[in-house]
C-alpha cells in the first residue's frame, strides 16, 4: 500500500501548476478519491464512501462508514481555498453525529481533527496537518495510512495514533508552558546546587570561590535584569572582628556581613530567609526562628539532638518539657520545643549558634529585608 501510496503522491508533486486550478469537484476526483483508494477504500461503495452525508440541515461532502456507523467525516474544497474558515462547521456536523475524527482537505492541505475532545477549543481539536507539496512523500504517506487506511479506521486504530499525537502534543506545549517559570523560580531563589556549580567552574577558571551571595547578586543583575534585588543580609558567625558597610557598595547591590551582636534587626521587618539554598518567606522575626528550626530539623534528622546543646545563660531554648519555656512551640515531627518568645536580634543570635553547633557552611542563611 506504502508504496503505491507514495507514487501518487509523487505525481501529485509532479504537477503543481495545474493541480493549482482545480475546482472542488475536479479535487475530488483527481486528488481525495484516489487517495482513498490507494488507503483500501473502495470509491464506488457508497456503504463505506457515503458522498453528501445529511447532517441537520446541511451535508458533509464524504462519510467514511463501517457497519453502518460514520467513522469520519471528510469536507473537502478547492485547491486554492483557504481553509481556515470552514473547520467549526465541520467539526460541529462531526461532535453532533459523534463522529470521532474529522478531516477538513483542500486535496494538497489535510487538516485532521478530533471533534469529540470536549476538554480543549475547537481550534485546539486539530492534531495533525499535512501538506504534500510541502512534506515528503514518505512522511505523507505515513500519516494518510495512519489516520485514513481502511484498515487503521475499521479497527479504530486511526484514533489511537490521533490520540496519542494530540496527548504528545499537549503535553509538549504543558512543558513549554511550564520551563519558563520553573527558570524564572530557579533564577531568583537559586538552589544552593546551581550557585555550588557556579561557584565551583568559577574557581577552576581564576582560582577564586565566589561567596553565595555574590552569586544570586549576579543573577539577579546580569541574567534577570533585575533593578529590584533584595537587601541580604548574610549571617557569618565565625567572623567577630569585621564588618562590611552598605556605604562601600553601590546601593542596589547592598549586602551586609554581619557579624553577632554588631548588627541590629530592632525595628527591622524580615521579608524571607535562604536557608541552604532554599527560600522561606516569613511574617515576623518569631516566623523566621520557627521556620528556620524546623528547616534544620529537615534537613539534619539523624543529629537534631544537638539542638539541645544551643543554651542561653540562665534558661534553655529548646527543651523536651515545654514547661521550662515562655511561649514553647513544638518543632515538627521531634520531641523537642523551642522557645519563640524572642527579640529580633536574639533570634538571628541563636540562629548563629545554632549554625555553628550543626556545622553548617558561614554563608548558609541570608535575611531579606
Amino acid at each position: 500500500m506504502k508504496d503505491e501510496l507514495v507514487k501518487f503522491i509523487d505525481r501529485l508533486k509532479g504537477e503543481n501548476d495545474a493541480i493549482l486550478k482545480y475546482s472542488e469537484e475536479s479535487t475530488k476526483q483527481g486528488i481525495i478519491l484516489p487517495l482513498l483508494q490507494h488507503l483500501g477504500w473502495n470509491p464506488f461503495d457508497t456503504a463505506t464512501i457515503f458522498p453528501e452525508y445529511p447532517v441537520g440541515s446541511g451535508k458533509v461532502d464524504y462519510s467514511i462508514r463501517d457497519g453502518g456507523k460514520n467513522k469520519v467525516f471528510i469536507e473537502a474544497k478547492k485547491v486554492s481555498e483557504d481553509l481556515d474558515k470552514h473547520y467549526k462547521q465541520l467539526l460541529q456536523y462531526s461532535f453532533e453525529e459523534s463522529v470521532q475524527t474529522a478531516i477538513l482537505t483542500n486535496g494538497i492541505t489535510w487538516l485532521f481533527y478530533l471533534p469529540l475532545k470536549v476538554d480543549v477549543k475547537w481550534e485546539q481539536r486539530k492534531f495533525f496537518t499535512i501538506n504534500i507539496f510541502d512534506q515528503t512523500s514518505d512522511m505523507v504517506a505515513r500519516a494518510l495510512i495512519d489516520y485514513l487506511s481502511m484498515e487503521n479506521v475499521i479497527s479504530g486504530k486511526h484514533v489511537e495514533n490521533a490520540e496519542n499525537v494530540l496527548i504528545n502534543e499537549q503535553t509538549r506545549k504543558l512543558i513549554l508552558k511550564t520551563l519558563p517559570d520553573v527558570w524564572e523560580k530557579i533564577l531568583t531563589d537559586p538552589h544552593h546546587r546551581l550557585i555550588d556549580l557556579i561557584s565551583d567552574e568559577t574557581e577552576k577558571k581564576c582560582g577564586h570561590r565566589p561567596a553565595g551571595e555574590v552569586v544570586g547578586h549576579f543573577i539577579y543583575r546580569n541574567i534577570l535584569g533585575r533593578k529590584d534585588m533584595p537587601v541580604i543580609k548574610t549571617f557569618k558567625p565565625h567572623e567577630k572582628d569585621e564588618i562590611g558597610s552598605a556605604k562601600e557598595q553601590p546601593e542596589k547591590y547592598k549586602t551586609n556581613k554581619i557579624k553577632k551582636n554588631k548588627y541590629s534587626y530592632s525595628g527591622k521587618k524580615p521579608k524571607a530567609f535562604i536557608f541552604d539554598g532554599k527560600r522561606f518567606e516569613v511574617k515576623n522575626w518569631r516566623d523566621l526562628f520557627r521556620k528556620f528550626v524546623n528547616a534544620v530539623r529537615d534537613e539534619d534528622k539523624n543529629d537534631f539532638i544537638k539542638i539541645l546543646n544551643v543554651k542561653g545563660r540562665k534558661a534553655p531554648y529548646f527543651t523536651r518539657n515545654p514547661e521550662e519555656l515562655r511561649d514553647a512551640k513544638k518543632i515538627n515531627e521531634s520531641d523537642f520545643y523551642m522557645e519563640t518568645n524572642l527579640s529580633a536580634n536574639n533570634s538571628i543570635k541563636i540562629v548563629g549558634k545554632i549554625i555553628e553547633e550543626f556545622g553548617f557552611s558561614s554563608d548558609i542563611f541570608q535575611v531579606e529585608l
